[in-house]
């Protein structure tokens, strides 16, 4: 393999095991291709990959499981938003308690809006 072979021309190369390993027949390489309904996805190396879901999966029971995560999400957010907003905690916590307060606030927003975005595609 040489290092000018280009990403698509390395998985054109690869692609009976792509294939084999995934368990899958059809597979679509290009540019600029639009998300089909209902799948997963993931970045790798500036390449996005889509798994289309539907027929493979019970899509309303993944609604429910993402409307429970997103309910348990907000609950968490909530309650550390209270805790860091509370002159008390504040007053009293050492500093590196309430770093990491603040840090689990980011997680639990930053986990809360990629949660929020997964179940749009879902509900489409």
């Amino acid at each position: 393999m040489s290092m000018t072979m280009t990403k698509k021309t390395l998985i054109d190369e690869y692609i009976q095991y792509l294939r084999r390993l995934a368990k899958v027949q059809n597979v679509t390489i290009g540019s600029n291709l639009k998300k089909p309904k209902f799948s997963a996805s993931a970045v790798i190396s500036g390449n996005e990959i889509f798994v289309p879901l539907e027929g493979l999966i019970d899509l309303e029971v993944e609604r429910k499981r993402f409307e429970k995560e997103i309910k348990r999400y907000e609950t968490m957010l909530a309650n550390t938003e209270k805790k860091l907003n509370d002159p008390n905690f504040i007053s009293r916590a050492p500093a590196d308690i309430i770093e990491r307060e603040k840090q689990k606030y980011e997680n639990f927003k930053l986990t809360l809006e990629k949660l929020r975005q997964n179940y749009a595609y879902l509900v489409e």
